[in-house]
């Protein structure tokens, strides 16, 4: 039997994973893009900007990772495995009101939503003007609507505002 003294040596590399980081309709990352590969268990700062313009709100990083705080524009992403993280923006909302005048002549509403409807930023509401029996709707005043002399019409939300939907009362001839 031939007994020998051995030296052996290991070498262990921490495992590598893929970070990709990207922004969503609205916003864009601060500073350096942080994508690239990172060793496990790595924090990754990720930082957000403010939105693009002011119809957009920071909504939060949505993703695979372990995002440390996914509601803070600034924040950091444990790298556990290959990881995609989303900084998301949301449109915002705006109120659009809607009233008849005289309000005892007809009805008018957001259709679905009625007298008022929260709508994001650059959608399209429907607005509906109903006389009452007798009565004539004659337009839309407010507001800019895609047809101001029709009683069901479109408005592309752009900020909050009102629309009034105007009515004649009903006449009548005795002979």
């Amino acid at each position: 039997t031939l007994v020998v003294d051995l030296n052996i040596k290991a070498t262990f590399v921490p495992k590598r994973y893929t970070l990709n980081v990207l922004a969503g309709e609205g916003g864009s990352l601060q500073g350096a893009d942080p994508t690239g590969s990172y060793e496990h268990g790595y924090q990754v700062d990720i930082s957000a900007n403010e939105p693009d313009n002011e119809h957009y709100v920071f909504s939060g990083w949505t993703g695979n990772g372990g995002i440390t705080d996914s509601s803070n524009r600034n924040t950091t992403v444990l790298m556990t495995g290959l990881t995609t993280v989303t900084a998301t923006y949301s449109p915002k909302l705006y109120t659009i009101n809607v009233n008849s005048d005289p309000a005892n002549l007809g009805v008018s509403y957001v259709d679905p939503g009625g007298q008022e409807k929260n709508s994001p930023y650059n959608s399209t509401v429907t607005l509906v003007a109903t006389p009452n029996p007798g009565n004539t709707f004659t337009h839309w005043s407010g507001i800019s609507v895609a047809n101001p002399h029709n009683q069901v019409t479109t408005h592309t939300v752009m900020a909050s505002g009102s629309a009034t939907a105007h009515f004649k009362a009903g006449e009548y001839h005795l002979n």
